[in-house]
């Protein structure tokens, strides 16, 4: 029963946490020495580069400017049952690709139809291997 019950809270966390519209609910929890912390009051900055890493251990949000072509990108140190998410903006240029991690499945495309400025958004669950969207992504925001 014990086992059921802190199931149901963890789902119930990171249910909750999946359907804040702002990425700054902070919640902690401490359930049988077990530290649960949401760390969604923070966006990790990632400088550009056309090979770019996003690193887990940063946070669960990440932001990039696109000055040019992403041509790869990769993910490290992502914890399985995470949800993550991704702002690629454009710069005042715009029409630079993005390409995610080869491991992300069911992203939006962002390519040379996107608008100087704006940003795309995209979340992905992590499973241990790799990167599920739950939804698809909004373009040029």
């Amino acid at each position: 029963m014990r086992k059921f019950c802190l199931l149901s809270l963890l789902f119930a966390i990171s249910f909750q946490e999946n359907i804040q519209e702002t990425w700054h609910w902070p919640h902690t929890a401490d359930i049988r020495g077990i530290q649960l912390q949401n760390s969604a009051g923070s966006m990790a900055t990632v400088a550009f580069s056309a090979t770019p890493v996003f690193d887990g251990n940063q946070g669960r949000s990440f932001k990039i400017t696109l000055t040019g072509n992403v041509t790869s990108s990769t993910f490290v140190n992502a914890i399985p049952g995470q949800v993550y998410h991704f702002m690629v903006c454009q710069d005042g240029a715009g029409l630079h690709s993005f390409i995610w991690p080869a491991n992300f499945l069911g992203v939006i495309s962002i390519g040379v139809t996107s608008v100087a400025s704006k940003c795309s958004v995209q979340s992905v669950v992590f499973d241990g291997t790799n990167g599920y969207a739950p939804a698809t992504g909004m373009l040029n925001l």
